[in-house]
This record gives structure tokens, sequence and C-alpha cells, in this order.
């Protein structure tokens, strides 16, 4: 790995991606280790956006919804785990909650058997 001094390009580059893209593709796109990457950012006072959700955190309109994990103490969505293909639609905009009480009977035998498996 280069252990240069950093040039205007490399700066640059940092400051614009650091918390949009991950550390090692970061370091991968200017031939340094994810090490140097984090110093650099440390050094330059760069932040991370901390107000981005993550894209699998649940929304409060999630609540009681089957798709929970149980796993994650119910924080994410578990879909494509039990019905084996993506839901359509991202966490941050889910219109498609479903409960026990209004799930088709199909969904409720998936659900059961994956709850079975843990």
């Amino acid at each position: 790995m280069r252990q240069d001094r950093w040039s205007e390009y490399e700066i640059k580059y940092l400051k614009e991606n650091w918390g949009k893209m991950p550390t090692a593709k970061i370091a991968a796109r200017l031939g340094r280790n994810d090490q140097q990457i984090r110093a650099k950012a440390y050094s330059m006072k760069l932040k991370r956006d901390t107000k981005k959700k993550n894209k699998y955190l649940l929304q409060p309109s999630c609540r009681g919804c089957i798709f929970l994990s149980p796993i994650s103490g119910g924080r994410f969505c578990n879909y494509i785990a039990i019905m084996g293909k993506p839901r359509g639609c991202s966490v941050l905009e889910c219109d498609k909650r479903v409960t026990k009480s209004n799930a088709p009977k199909n969904i409720l035998k998936k659900l059961k058997r994956s709850e079975d498996s843990f």
C-alpha cells in the first residue's frame, strides 16, 4: 500500500465519498488501506452522516408485522428470508405490513417453518 503524501485528488475524493461509500471501496479506489483512509478522515475531522437511516431498520408503521426478525429483537425486516424473494419496496417506504390477523394462510405456513428452523 501507498505510504506517500495525499494528493489533492485523493483528499477531494475522500471528502466527497466519506460516509457515502464503504471505507474498503474508498481504499481500493485510492490504492490505500482501510486504516490509512480512516486515519486521514479522522485528521480531516470528517463525519459520517449519522442522520442517514439504516436501510433495513424498521419504521414505526412496521410494528406488529409478522416479518419482524426475532433474531434482531424485532428491529429488522425478515421478509426475504421467509418468502425467498424481494418484497418490492424499501423498508423505509414499506406499506406492506402483514399481521397474523390479515395474513394469507400460505404466508403463515412459511413463517411457522422459518420459526421452527431457529
